[in-house]
């Protein structure tokens, strides 16, 4: 269809201010789903320094997951004739209630429904409300993850000691900088295994949880580590024969090459790629080995155009012509 025969959306804010536009719905929402979300926050009572900036004197006085609005601010909030809801962040416990499946409040007559879930934020994790549920049921797999992790004894030190020989030389050379740095990656993942689809939304639930995570984690980091040797010890052979190989001719298909090996393995690779998929990871890099390895093999006369020898031994007799055929030629 024609640019001018299609649609074109406009978005603007409630003092008809024009944010974005544009014919692409789902590109125009991608790009303002981080404003979207800092709106709702804001209309459910989310904490001011979580989200755009206010100004001082704002008294809404917004309340935990899981708490309720305290009698002295019911006429704070009577603007959004709902509860208020609090982002957090730097938390390292469940020390904050029941996470609710969601919230709501009513703001100018409209409501307002936002999905609150814990955030993975690397050393610790955040309370954050998204705009669906399904954003939230990501965010918050991730979340419990850490939190787990977070809480659970570092295993580095045992598995280290438990390793033999070849894999201690082989996970030496990682993406990761250390083999601590490693491994608490691979123990990251096998938390990640040991999680189950329904995830806890109460302190009880979560520390149910923890029980098994740690009765388990040993064992599963292991199963972990042993797949992670393998992909290491591919990524090894794969580096190594593309060293050895210098054709000018290859250059496109070698670049091509490592672009896939950096995508697929890189710090932070093992709990990023997840249990399930790290499993498949070593047949995932089987092509690019067996790339690798062919081109190697390539043979040194081997035309730059990659249409064998006799292809170009045709080329150089149309290049002499016929004329210098017959005068005693090629």
């Amino acid at each position: 269809m024609p640019s001018h025969l299609r649609v074109s959306f406009k978005v603007v804010d409630t003092q008809g201010k024009v944010l974005d536009e544009g014919k692409d719905l789902t590109a125009l929402q991608e790009r303002l789903a981080p404003a979207t979300r800092r709106a709702i926050a804001e209309s459910l009572g989310a904490t001011p320094r979580t989200t755009a900036p206010q100004s001082r004197g704002n008294s809404k006085t917004p309340v935990k997951a899981g708490g309720t609005v305290p009698a002295s601010s019911a006429n704070e909030n009577a603007a959004g004739s709902g509860p208020g809801f609090e982002e957090q962040s730097g938390l390292t416990e469940w020390a904050f209630g029941t996470v609710q499946r969601q919230v709501s409040n009513t703001v100018n007559g409209h409501t307002v429904t936002g999905y609150p879930a814990l955030v993975d934020e690397g050393t610790s994790v955040a309370l954050r409300v998204f705009q669906t549920s399904s954003e939230q049921l990501e965010a918050m797999r991730g979340g419990v993850i850490r939190l787990l992790a977070l809480r659970v004894p570092a295993p580095d030190r045992y598995v280290l000691e438990h390793l033999n020989n070849t894999e201690k030389l082989t996970f030496s050379q990682n993406p990761h900088g250390s083999v601590s740095a490693l491994i608490a990656d691979c123990a990251l993942a096998a938390v990640d295994k040991l999680t189950p689809a329904e995830l806890p939304w109460e302190r009880a639930s979560f520390d149910a949880l923890y029980e098994q995570v740690r009765a388990e984690l040993i064992d599963t980091v292991f199963s972990v580590t042993a797949v992670v040797e393998r992909v290491l010890a591919s990524t090894r052979r794969i580096e190594k024969q593309l060293k050895g190989t210098t054709s000018l001719a290859l250059i496109s298909a070698l670049n091509d090459v490592r672009s896939q090996l950096e995508q697929l393995v890189f710090p932070g690779f093992v709990a990023r790629t997840g249990y399930k998929q790290l499993s498949q990871l070593p047949a995932t890099l089987l092509p690019s080995r067996n790339a690798s390895k062919s081109s190697r093999q390539r043979p040194a006369g081997w035309p730059e155009h990659g249409r064998g020898p006799a292809a170009g031994r045709r080329l150089r007799r149309r290049r002499v012509g016929p004329a210098a055929r017959a005068s005693g030629g090629c």
